[in-house]
């Protein structure tokens, strides 16, 4: 079901990482669920950034649900669906202890402004949809968190689908920006 492989971290630790194999995805869903969203173990597709993002993910993943989040979803439990509609895929979607949807992005390093433009747009398109109320950025320091915040503020112009429209303050209310250690301290982030 399960198998292993041990990966070198940038500074030469070795680093044990385990995965689903192909039958151990078959039944890691009930028999009536597609299995499709189900990822499957390969080391050598393992980049170290990548491990280093999916790390972040799960630890904030486990400490939302500490802190009374509930109803997470994975990227891959939602890649399809969000997808099909031609919206940015978060890591995670979850209802906070307030009971607001919420889409989750971790953000390790810092992307173009095309892209954050690219970003906006396809979360505010998936807010218009109702599938979730805000967007939550967590970076690994108050630092990163800032520069994250400024990339999205500086953005003035954004096109949805082929129409360009000035970017407000009002469409920057729904997002936050904070450090994974503020993050772990909000009573109810």
């Amino acid at each position: 079901l399960m198998r292993s492989s041990e990966v070198i971290l940038v500074r030469g630790r070795p680093v044990r990482i385990w995965g689903l194999t192909h039958h151990g995805a078959h039944f890691a869903v009930p028999i009536e669920e597609d299995i499709h969203h189900v990822p499957v173990f390969e080391p050598r597709k393992v980049a170290i950034s990548t491990l280093e993002h999916e790390i972040s993910v799960q630890c904030i993943h486990a400490h939302a649900l500490r802190m009374g989040w509930r109803d997470w979803r994975t990227a891959n439990q939602v890649s399809v669906q969000l997808a099909k509609g031609g919206l940015k895929i978060p890591d995670g979607i979850a209802t906070d202890p307030l009971g607001e949807r919420t889409a989750i992005e971790v953000e390790r390093t810092l992307k173009s402004a095309r892209r954050y433009e690219e970003l906006l747009v396809s979360y505010l398109d998936g807010r218009k949809r109702g599938l979730w109320k805000r967007i939550l950025y967590l970076s690994p320091s108050e630092d990163m968190a800032a520069r994250v915040e400024r990339a999205y503020r500086v953005i003035k112009k954004a096109r949805f689908p082929g129409q360009s429209f000035a970017v407000t303050d009002s469409h920057l209310t729904p997002f936050a920006f904070m450090a994974f250690d503020s993050f772990y301290q909000e009573p109810n982030s």
